[in-house]
């Protein structure tokens, strides 16, 4: 396989506009930053555990040589006003290298965005990745329900591991989004509410990504659904795409296509309004502008007129903004 210390990619190859993106309610020109490549984890809904099989070498991770090597090329060459850290798990890496990668991104006064597992940070970690100029960090829940995230999905973390980082990520500094899938094989609509509670719990993110699951050719949990009779062996997204809710073919009590296309429509009101008014929202009353008024204005973006926000979660520890 490649040394992924011996080269640098050649973004020259990109129009200037590809750089952009929009990020934290602002578009800023971006460069995306890789310092490994593979993951440790074994989730179900995704290919690297298998790719792992093939190679067992197949997580790589880069030096701190090559990292700095690296940003000062796309600083030299891009002019980014951003890190885009495409790492599968930010964190997955052991702690003395992730204090190390933290310290050196501090350097270079830049923001990043990363991706990475609740259960994988403590205060010592977010405290060292804010000082390092993290801007934004995304969390993968995927399924509130404990014994489904063991058994399906190989995530070997219960709900009390999670409660007990609510506190901690809330308290950082960094803003935060938490991700989630629904309509995966065996799940109800009891388990996608146990999912709505945990988000509800942590209370801190300002951004939320809902997704439908595709199961993607080479992962566990699309052969656990041919293998219950759930899905065609020749399906792929390229012949059943995923408008109007799932291509799983499940009996009762388990999801249903509407169902799993509704929910995924609900999900962000069912997360934001106490539960009194989960009424409405199966009534399908228009809660778009009441939600978009009170959401934004609670957790609005860095650069909006959330004068409080912009002083707290000012990225870098040297970079509060002061209005």
């Amino acid at each position: 396989m490649t040394n992924i210390n011996t080269f640098i990619p050649d973004y020259s190859l990109y129009e200037q506009q590809r750089f952009y993106r929009p990020m934290g309610g602002k578009v800023v020109k971006s460069v995306l930053v890789e310092t490994y490549r593979g993951c440790p984890y074994s989730c179900t809904f995704c290919n690297s555990p298998t790719t792992r099989l093939l190679n067992k070498s197949f997580v790589r991770q880069k030096s701190l040589e090559q990292v700095r090597k690296e940003l000062e090329y796309y600083i030299e060459n891009n002019d980014p006003e951003y890190w885009f850290i495409i790492d599968d798990s930010f964190t997955a890496r052991p702690k003395k290298d992730l204090l190390a990668l933290c310290k050196l991104l501090k350097e270079y006064k830049i923001p990043w965005w990363c991706n990475t597992r609740i259960e994988a940070v403590d205060e010592e970690i977010l405290a060292a990745m804010k000082d390092g100029y993290c801007d934004r960090v995304q969390f993968g829940i995927e399924c509130g329900n404990d014994d489904y995230r063991i058994k399906y999905l190989k995530r070997n973390i219960k709900n009390k591991d999670y409660y007990k980082k609510i506190d901690i990520i809330n308290n950082s500094g960094i803003p935060y989004g938490l991700n989630v899938i629904i309509g995966m094989p065996f799940e109800t609509e009891q388990m996608v509410f146990e999912t709505i509670k945990l988000v509800k719990r942590f209370g801190g993110y300002d951004g939320l990504g809902v997704s439908i699951f595709i199961p993607y050719r080479g992962t566990i949990l699309r052969k656990i659904a041919i293998d219950n009779n759930m899905l065609d062996s020749n399906w792929t997204s390229e012949n059943g795409y995923l408008v109007g809710g799932s291509p799983l073919k499940m009996k009762h009590p388990y999801l249903q296509p509407n169902q799993i296309w509704e929910l995924a429509n609900n999900f962000k009101y069912y997360c934001f309004f106490d539960e009194s008014r989960w009424i409405d929202i199966q009534r399908n009353v228009d809660l778009e502008k009441e939600y978009n008024d009170k959401f934004y204005s609670k957790y609005a973006m860095p650069g909006s007129e959330n004068i409080k926000r912009r002083k707290i979660y000012g990225c870098g520890a040297d970079n509060y903004v002061e209005m």
